[in-house]
């Protein structure tokens, strides 16, 4: 489910849906890179599709170029935007009331998710999100939390289990028994000052990549971070647990081997590992909200 709807000329598909190819773009912004995904479909079928990676998060003029590009293929063309704020997560209440039990944020906007659950982003956030995109709107701003959902749909409704996204600049996390929502956690990983040059940047990006690690400690900032997420769920009164005996990651850093070892060496939990190009996940997912099987 997107946490925002902020354009309703999808209703208007269905007369010239069946003219046109419809053209999904997808904005995954990272730690110092944002990937960009085009995704053309016509009926239930993926015409064409490309992925690229730009150099910073705010929209520049590569980025709005190859967006422009995308834009002409059709006439029918949605953006979606992976969100990446710190003040968003998934609870288990749907209600308002309930909702400061479980998270400190003020004002938050949020999708209900069977009735069950909510995933929640703070209002602050939310227009931050659209001013930095304001040049070319957004139709979808989508929680990592409804992409972990399409990710492992089937896994999701029958299993009990720890679904990750690894993404390149945060790790989000979700634990679900045979459907029913148990605990999340969403943490921002490897922020760097925004006072480094360009080429601090660049070595920094580069070291950090193949390290991540804390300054005085070899593990995993990562491994840190699911970590302490379990001992929350094990140990807080106010979510239902019990014991984790699989973990689905889906990763899109291509170098979480350690992760991975560490999850399976330490936890003593069996990993099913796969490799995700996470912006055309992101164009897909906002092409099934607009009513397209892909």
């Amino acid at each position: 489910m997107p946490i925002l709807y902020a354009s309703v000329v999808i209703q208007m598909g269905s007369l010239l849906g069946y003219f046109y190819t419809k053209v999904f773009i997808a904005i995954v912004p990272g730690r110092m890179h944002s990937e960009i995904a085009v995704l053309s479909v016509k009926g239930s079928s993926i015409v064409q599709h490309d992925t690229r990676k730009f150099e910073g998060v705010n929209l520049n003029a590569a980025m709005q170029s190859f967006l422009d590009e995308a834009a002409e293929l059709s006439p029918l063309f949605f953006t979606a935007l992976l969100s990446d704020a710190k003040e968003q997560g998934a609870i288990p209440t749907c209600s308002k009331q309930h909702a400061g039990q479980f998270t400190d944020v003020l004002l938050p906007e949020y999708v209900c998710v069977d009735e069950t659950w909510m995933m929640y982003l703070s209002r602050d956030a939310l227009y931050h999100l659209q001013e930095r995109y304001r040049s070319i709107g957004l139709d979808y701003i989508f929680s990592p939390f409804t992409l972990l959902k399409q990710l492992y749909e089937k896994q999701i409704k029958e299993e009990h289990a720890l679904f990750i996204l690894n993404e390149g600049s945060s790790v989000a996390l979700a634990v679900l028994d045979h459907g029913e929502f148990q605990f999340a956690s969403y943490e921002v990983i490897e922020q760097l000052p925004p006072a480094v040059s360009d080429h601090e940047k660049d070595a920094m990006d580069e070291l950090l990549d193949d390290l991540d690690i804390g300054e005085f400690d070899d593990t995993p900032l990562r491994f840190k971070a699911i970590e302490k997420a379990l001992e929350t769920y094990y140990h807080d009164v106010r979510f239902k647990s019990s014991f984790i005996e699989k973990i689905y990651f889906a990763d899109t850093r291509e170098r979480s081997e350690t992760i991975v070892s560490l999850l399976k060496d330490e936890l003593f939990i069996d990993v099913e590992q796969k490799s995700i190009d996470i912006a055309f996940e992101v164009a897909r997912l906002a092409a099934r909200e607009a009513g397209y099987d892909v």
